[in-house]
């Protein structure tokens, strides 16, 4: 069990994460620099903010209103919801970026308020403006144009047609599903596959067989699959990264669960059965802990 002080780092790292970042699909997470930059802006607002309350209080008392109402509630937040409900579970999933959301416009004000009343000239203004545009292009607008495919023509949802692979019983494997990572821009320690369970929790008894080759028949490792939730994404780690020069397979087994598992599979072919998986890079597996 961590002790509050260590919790609120997390607390925050992950709720500025979930205001800032990309959440539900992990092959999409924004890179370290980006988020570097938000947390030196966080600084920079609120040193500015504390800078102008001290030279000009009687001033600014609706915006320190505006602030009360923003720490109250994070600070409810923080501790009522997420303190003590870490307490009782040990867990850290109900820390979501989104329920900060009711306050985010006061937030926003005291960060205007705070950078026109510290820089009143109009050339500092424009420059403010316009490298607020390119924030904002290279975090939302660049990064949607250049990750489009992989929210929409790769998205099951939006996909021609969306199905799955039947039941895994005890002793069945799923289809082995060939995978390539010549266009994989860094090296691939993981992957993500993405389960239905039946609305039941499944704690153990499968496996991913790692294969390599045009033929899938050279078994490279078994990975245990632990804690499979209902329409949900388990990460999987390799023993080690992947080589980009080989082709490799996995498939999925139920080794002793009497919960059978699907997989579910979409694309404009549906004959080829091509399974909704994610690969994982070894800085995202690190950096998030993923992995059974």
């Amino acid at each position: 069990m961590m002790f509050i002080g260590e919790y609120l780092s997390q607390w925050y790292t992950l709720m500025i994460n979930g205001i800032f970042n990309v959440v539900s699909h992990k092959s999409l997470i924004k890179t370290g620099r980006y988020m570097d930059l938000v947390n030196l802006l966080m600084i920079v607002i609120l040193s500015c903010f504390i800078f102008v309350l001290i030279k000009n209080i009687k001033k600014s008392k609706n915006i320190l209103i505006l602030f009360l109402i923003f720490f109250g509630y994070v600070s409810y937040l923080f501790y009522n919801v997420n303190w003590l409900g870490y307490n009782r579970s040990l867990s850290l999933l109900g820390i979501q970026g989104r329920y900060v959301f009711p306050v985010i416009s006061c937030f926003v004000v005291i960060w205007a308020y705070s950078f026109i009343n510290l820089f009143n000239k109009k050339w500092i203004s424009v420059l403010l403006i316009c490298g607020i545009f390119v924030f904002m292009f290279l975090g939302e607008g660049y990064y949607l144009f250049k990750n489009y495919k992989k929210w929409c023509f790769d998205n099951p949802w939006f996909s021609y047609e969306l199905g799955n692979v039947g039941e895994i019983n005890k002793g069945e494997f799923a289809e082995k599903q060939m995978f390539d990572l010549s266009d994989e821009s860094e090296d691939t320690l993981g992957i993500g596959i993405y389960f239905s369970t039946y609305s039941k929790e499944i704690r153990d008894g499968f496996y991913l067989n790692l294969y390599k080759g045009n033929n899938c028949q050279d078994l490279l490792e078994s990975i245990p699959i632990k804690g499979i939730k209902d329409n949900n994404f388990a990460a999987v780690r390799f023993s080690d990264d992947l080589d980009k020069n080989f082709n490799y397979c996995f498939d999925i087994e139920n080794r002793n669960s009497d919960n059978p598992v699907t997989i579910w599979y979409s694309g404009l072919n549906v004959d080829e059965k091509e399974y909704i998986y994610d690969l994982l890079e070894r800085r995202l597996m690190d950096k998030y802990s993923l992995g059974n």
